[in-house]
C-alpha cells in the first residue's frame, strides 16, 4: 500500500475489527532471533562444542601400523536423583532439580557418546544417589531403569562395565540389607576381569574392600592370615596370577592411599587434596596396608577411580620381588580419580576420562610371541558449567535485553510526545485549518517580572507559571517549510481572543453569540460587527457536543489510536482543545472520507504501537523477545528427555 494512497478494504476491515497491523521493531526482532540463537548455542552447541574440544589421547600419539586400539569412555559419580535425594527442600524444587539434572546428564551423554563413539564404556560406580536406601522392589526397578534410559546407547551397541560404589551398595550395615543383591541383579558382578586389545581390566569393588578390611583390623589379623569372604575382593585379588601376560588396568570406586599433602594436579578445581577420612556410609580412601597390598598383588599399569568428585592424579611407589631373578624391584603406577559427570556434586565443570589401549598384531612367522602393548593413554575432559550457563549468561543477557527495550520504549515514548506536541494540530476554519498556533521560542527565558504565582486545582500546590501575551504566540503551518503569519487571519484571531479573554475575565461563561454565545462579546463598531462572522473561527464548546451534526465541524485526531472529536478554542488568552472519543471507531458515518483515509494510513503506518504507554509497551516488548526463545529452551529439552 503507497503512503498517502487509500486503504484497502482489508486494512480498514482489519481496523475496524481491532486487529492491529504491526510494523516491524528492529529492537525486538533483532533481540528474539539473538535469544533464539543463544539458547540453542547453550543448550545443545555448547555440550558438543566441549566433547569436541577433548580428542582422544591416541590421536596425539604416533602408534606403528600394526596397532589396533580400543577407546575407552570412563565415567563417574553420575548420581541419578530420586525423589529422596533432597529431603530438606520443598518438593517443587527438589523435583526441578531433579529434572534439570536429569537433562544435564542426557545432553552431556548424548554428546559424548555421538561424537566420541567409544569401543567400550566403564562406568567407576554412585551409579544411582540412592541405590543403597530401603525401597520396594518395583521402586528400585522404576528407579534403575531411569538409570538406563538416561545413558542408553545410540547407535551400535558397546559393552558396558560397572563397578558398585557406596552410594550403590554402601559401607557399613546402616542401609538396605538387599542392596549388593539389587546391585548384582542390575549390573552384574561386583568383582571381575575383562581383556580388552591385549590388556587385562580388573572390576574391583571397594565398598566391600573397606568393609572387610575393617572387619580384618578389628580382628587383629594380617592379610594373608584372614579368612576371605567367599565372592569378596580379597579373594578377588588373591586369585590374580602373578605372572601376568598383559597390563592390568585397575578400576576400583574407593581411590587408594595417598600422602595428606600430595598435590593433585592442574585439573582440580578445589584447593583441598583427596585425604584420609570416614563417615556414615563412605570413606574417602582405602587403608594404606590393604592399598599397599592390591598394588604388590595386582600390579597394575594404571588405576582409575571416583568417589571425590574432582579430578586428582598422583603417582603411588610400591616394591615387589622378581621370581624370576629373585630381586625386588621397584614400580611406580599413576591414579587418576576420575571428575564427577553429574552437574551437583560439587564442581562447578564435570567431566570424564578417555582412556586409549592399542594393541599390537604379531607378525605371522611371531604368532606364537605376544608383543608388547605400549602404557595406556588416557585424558581429563570436561563438560559445560551448567550452572554457570544459567547463572552467569542467562541472567545477564536477559537483564541487558531489558535494558535495550528500556532504553527503545523510552525514545518510543518521546518520540510520541515530541509528535503529539509538535505535529499537526486542529484548527479552525478559514484557512487556519492547515496550521496552529503555539507560543515564539524564545532566546532567553522570560523575566521574573512576567511571571505569576496562581493555585491549581484547590489543592494548595503553586507554582510558577509564564503570563503568555497574545502577541507571543506564532503562526505554524506543518506543511509549510517556514512559520506563516498571514496578517489577515492573524489579526481577526487575536482580536477575537481578546475579546474571549476579556469575557472570560468578566465572569462570563459564555461569549460565543448564537450557538450559546452570552453577553461578553459585544460588537462596538462596524468593524467589530465584522467579526461576529468571524467567531466561526472557534467551533462551539464541549458542552454542546451531543447537538453537533456530522456535518464536519469536528474533525479526526489522527494521533490517536481510535479518531475522536476535537474542538480548539482559546481561553485566557491560551489555545485550548477538547477531544471525545467517538465511540464507534474508524466505522463512524459522517466523519468524512478524508479524514477516515488519512486516519487509516495514520493507524498503518503507526500500527497503534506509539498509543502503548511505557510499561505497556516494555511488557509487550519484553514477552514477544522471550516467548520464541523459552519455546525453543522446552522442545530442546523435551526433545532430549525422550
Amino acid at each position: 500500500m503507497a503512503r498517502g494512497g487509500i486503504a484497502s478494504k482489508r486494512t480498514r476491515t482489519a481496523l475496524c475489527t481491532g486487529t492491529q497491523v504491526r510494523t516491524r521493531r528492529p529492537a525486538v526482532l533483532a533481540l528474539r532471533t539473538a535469544w533464539v540463537a543463544i539458547v540453542l548455542w547453550y543448550e545443545i552447541g555448547v555440550f558438543v562444542r566441549a566433547v569436541r574440544s577433548c580428542p582422544w589421547p591416541d590421536e596425539r600419539r604416533a602408534l606403528t601400523p600394526d596397532s589396533r586400539l580400543t577407546r575407552v569412555l570412563i565415567v563417574a559419580d553420575p548420581q541419578v536423583l530420586d525423589d529422596n535425594s533432597y529431603l530438606d527442600r520443598h518438593p517443587l524444587l527438589a523435583r526441578l532439580t531433579r529434572v534439570v539434572v536429569d537433562v544435564y546428564l542426557r545432553k552431556s551423554w548424548r554428546a559424548a557418546v555421538r561424537v566420541l563413539r567409544p569401543h567400550a564404556v566403564v562406568f567407576l560406580g554412585d551409579m544411582m544417589d540412592n541405590g543403597r536406601a530401603v525401597m520396594s522392589p518395583a521402586e528400585y526397578d522404576a528407579y534403575y531403569e531411569r538409570f538406563r534410559h538416561i545413558f542408553k546407547m545410540h547407535g551400535e551397541p558397546v559393552p558396558v562395565y560397572y563397578v558398585p560404589g557406596n552410594h550403590d551398595i554402601g559401607i557399613g550395615d546402616s542401609f538396605a540389607l538387599e542392596a549388593p543383591a539389587r546391585y548384582t541383579s542390575s549390573f552384574g558382578a561386583r568383582n571381575h576381569r575383562v581383556g580388552i586389545a591385549n590388556h587385562t581390566l580388573l572390576f574391583l569393588d571397594g565398598p566391600a574392600l573397606v568393609d572387610e578390611d575393617i572387619a580384618r583390623v578389628s580382628a587383629g589379623k594380617s592379610l594373608d592370615e584372614w579368612p576371605a569372604v567367599r565372592r569378596g575382593p580379597v579373594e578377588f585379588v588373591r586369585a590374580q596370577t602373578q605372572e601376568r601376560d598383559h597390563p592390568v588396568v585397575l578400576f576400583s570406586h574407593v581411590p587408594l592411599a595417598r600422602d595428606q599433602n600430595v598435590w593433585c594436579g592442574r585439573f582440580r578445581e578445589h584447593r583441598a587434596n583427596i585425604r584420609q577420612g570416614a563417615g556414615l556410609g563412605y570413606q574417602n580412601t582405602l587403608g594404606r596396608e590393604v592399598s599397599s597390598w592390591v598394588l604388590e598383588r595386582l600390579r597394575p599399569a594404571i588405576i582409575f577411580s571416583g568417589d571425590d568428585h574432582d579430578y586428582c592424579e598422583v603417582r603411588h611407589t610400591y616394591t615387589y620381588t622378581d621370581a624370576s631373578s629373585n630381586t625386588t624391584r621397584e614400580e611406580i603406577v599413576p591414579e587418576v580419580t576420575v571428575k564427577s559427570f553429574s552437574m551437583v556434586t560439587g564442581v562447578r565443570r564435570p567431566g570424564y576420562q578417555l582412556l586409549s589401549l592399542a594393541a599390537r598384531v604379531p607378525e605371522p612367522e611371531l604368532l606364537p610371541q605376544i608383543p608388547q602393548a605400549p602404557p595406556p593413554a588416557h585424558a581429563p575432559c570436561t563438560l559445560p558449567d551448567q550452572l554457570g550457563i544459567y547463572v552467569l549468561t542467562y541472567v545477564p543477557l536477559a537483564v541487558l535485553s531489558v535494558l535495550v527495550l528500556v532504553v527503545v520504549n523510552v525514545q518510543r515514548v518521546r518520540r510520541r510526545y515530541r509528535k503529539r506536541e509538535w505535529g499537526r494540530r486542529d484548527s479552525a476554519k478559514d484557512g487556519l485549518r492547515s496550521g496552529y498556533w503555539e507560543p515564539e521560542r524564545r532566546e532567553t527565558p522570560l523575566p521574573h517580572g512576567d511571571r505569576k504565582r496562581r493555585m491549581e486545582g484547590g489543592r494548595g500546590r503553586e507554582r510558577d507559571v509564564e503570563e503568555l501575551e497574545l502577541d507571543d504566540l506564532v503562526f505554524v503551518n506543518p506543511d509549510a517549510d517556514t512559520v506563516e503569519e498571514p496578517p489577515d487571519e492573524v489579526e481577526r484571531f487575536k482580536l477575537v481572543a481578546r475579546r474571549a479573554t476579556a469575557a472570560s475575565e468578566q465572569g462570563v461563561s459564555g461569549f460565543y453569540g448564537g450557538h450559546g454565545r452570552g453577553a461578553g462579546f459585544q460588537p462596538t463598531s462596524e468593524e467589530e460587527e465584522g467579526l461576529e462572522a468571524e467567531m466561526d473561527v472557534l467551533p462551539e464548546p464541549a458542552t454542546n457536543v451531543k447537538n453537533r451534526n456530522r456535518s464536519g465541524n469536528g474533525r479526526f485526531s489522527r494521533s490517536s489510536r481510535w479518531p475522536r472529536w476535537t474542538w480548539t478554542f482559546v481561553l485566557r488568552g491560551q489555545v485550548r482543545r477538547v477531544s471525545v472519543p467517538w465511540p464507534f471507531g474508524c466505522c463512524a458515518r459522517g466523519t468524512g472520507a478524508g479524514s477516515r483515509r488519512r486516519w487509516i494510513m495514520q493507524q498503518v503506518r503507526d500500527s497503534g504501537e506509539d498509543e502503548r504507554g511505557f510499561v505497556g509497551g516494555l511488557v509487550r516488548d519484553v514477552r514477544d523477545v522471550a516467548w520464541p526463545a523459552i519455546v525453543v529452551f522446552l522442545v530442546v529439552n523435551w526433545v532430549v528427555m525422550w
